[in-house]
């Protein structure tokens, strides 16, 4: 059971939460180009939600599967992130003009939390991998892991570096950071959740080539890639 938190703006009881959760778009960074998003980096399997007190202590979790979700793919607009660009804008190009989308409503009691989510890494906080460090919000930051690298030349394993990371807000009641205030009902949470991995989009420019000139990439190689995230 989640401890009650007390405090004199928040009444007893508990409530049930609708709960949003998207992942951003990949970035494009080849403007008026023709690009192919890909598909293999963008299905949500299964949501771990965790939540912490006010002072980042762990107090519970639950796991959704990808079966328990309402998962739909909706339309992606260039600034509907909120990320702010270098000069200050929240103008993106998208490579991805749709990403999934998955809803589900969850009950917990009133107070001030700190809520997580995590896609793709099954149920953290009871796998012996993870739960010690998912006790503070500290750990559960630093969780690393390896990229799987595909030695079978089966395209489909990059499917396996799935995971995504996010913490929930709620509008106005965000008020300190990452910490929600629950105080009343019909609540509306989101979270943006971000992928581990990036895309890597390689293009040539072909305007300076003669008429019925193509070029094929043959094949590619890239480099200086961490393996661990």
């Amino acid at each position: 059971e989640v401890e009650q938190l007390v405090d004199k703006n928040i009444p007893e009881g508990e409530t049930t939460l609708s709960a949003k959760v998207t992942f951003n778009s990949f970035k494009d960074a080849l403007i008026g180009s023709t690009k192919s998003a890909g598909d293999a980096i963008r299905q949500i399997e299964g949501l771990a939600l965790l939540v912490y007190d006010k002072d980042g202590k762990f107090l519970q979790s639950q796991y959704f599967s990808a079966n328990q979700l309402a998962i739909e793919d909706v339309e992606r607009n260039p600034s509907d992130t909120g990320e702010k660009q270098e000069d200050g804008t929240t103008d993106r190009n998208n490579a991805e003009s749709t990403t999934p989308q998955a809803t589900f409503n969850f009950t917990i009691p009133y107070g001030i939390y700190s809520i997580y989510v995590v896609a793709n890494m099954g149920d953290i906080a009871n796998d012996n991998n993870y739960k010690d460090q998912v006790q503070t919000i500290e750990g559960l930051r630093n969780i690393s892991f390896n990229w799987v690298q595909d030695k079978t030349e089966n395209p489909t394993n990059i499917s396996r570096n799935n995971q995504m990371f996010g913490y929930f807000t709620a509008g106005a009641s965000n008020t300190n950071g990452e910490q929600i205030t629950i105080n009343k009902e019909g609540l509306e949470l989101h979270a943006w959740l971000k992928r581990a991995v990036s895309k890597v989009t390689v293009a040539f420019n072909g305007e300076g080539l003669n008429e019925n000139i193509r070029v094929t990439v043959k094949s590619v190689q890239i480099k200086d890639i961490p393996v661990s995230c």
